[in-house]
């Protein structure tokens, strides 16, 4: 079973690895990122091609959404994520991936975000 996490500097290198990641038919891929890059990033790997169903199992923003603010709470949120992911939890859990929600509007998501 394969988890991925992307964490890079830039969007360029964030969509490259990405693209890749989805894939290689991990179990989990996160990717950190503010929802703005995020949609972003997907809407331009499906402008390219990719079908949606390659983002099943894309996690992003990463992380359980617990209200962490520092490195090692993001990594504990992050952490949280991947073995709820593994232990297949049926919870409604927080999650911040927007991916998971891709039922809303992509539009309507859009002017959200714009608006925060």
């Amino acid at each position: 079973m394969s988890y991925i996490v992307i964490v890079t500097r830039g969007h360029k290198d964030d969509m490259r690895l990405l693209r890749w990641a989805v894939q290689t038919g991990a179990r989990y891929v996160g990717m950190i990122g503010s929802k703005r890059k995020v949609i972003g990033i997907h809407r331009g790997l499906r402008e390219e091609g990719l079908a949606e169903n390659l983002f099943d199992h894309v996690y992003a923003p990463i992380g359980l959404d617990i209200g962490a603010l520092t490195p090692e709470e993001i990594g504990v949120a992050v952490c949280a994520e991947m073995i709820a992911v593994r232990r297949r939890s049926e919870s409604k859990l927080p999650h911040m991936s927007w991916f998971l929600r891709r039922t809303e509007n992509a539009n309507d998501s859009a002017l959200a975000i714009a608006d925060e």
